[in-house]
């Protein structure tokens, strides 16, 4: 995929109307998922086009990144970035305790995903499930323990 989908993001302070001064460029395929504690989001995007290809370049190599409010997109933290595997993309949750980082990677359209998890304070992400084998989807958690919606050996799918 290439194209003109490419995407500016602004903040807004909803209560004080006031625009920050944050800007994101160059994503797609994206939404923000905030923390819980409102510090930041993480966003997915992609590398600056070469100068003439901004919409005929292929979108290959999506990284998620971590963005500070009230920072600039060049301070942004680099959570996940696969380069063996340009062609696949991420999704990402917050737990529902605010305490986790989830990434679903995809390498098609197929209900088939990796899980990869991390604390949003420290450390570094953990490969979950580590194959192409079913569908994952993060439902949410209690402490360390994590639930999933998966079509792994149930076609109508289950909660594991």
């Amino acid at each position: 995929g290439n194209g003109s989908d490419w995407q500016m993001w602004y903040v807004r302070d909803v209560e004080s109307r006031e625009d920050l001064p944050d800007r994101v460029e160059w994503s797609k395929f994206s939404g923000a998922t905030w923390l819980h504690d409102g510090s930041g989001f993480l966003y997915t995007r992609f590398d600056r086009p070469r100068p003439g290809a901004t919409y005929t370049a292929a979108n290959l190599n999506q990284k998620v990144f971590f963005h500070r409010l009230e920072s600039e997109q060049a301070d942004d933290a680099l959570v996940l970035a696969l380069p063996d595997h340009p062609d696949w993309r991420f999704d990402t949750h917050v737990s529902d305790d605010g305490r986790y980082i989830v990434v679903e990677v995809r390498n098609s359209t197929a209900r088939r995903n990796r899980i990869f998890y991390k604390s949003v304070h420290a450390g570094a992400l953990v490969a979950l499930i580590d194959n192409f084998d079913a569908g994952f989807e993060f439902v949410g958690n209690d402490g360390t323990r994590f639930y999933f919606w998966t079509n792994h050996s149930a076609p109508r799918g289950r909660l594991v």
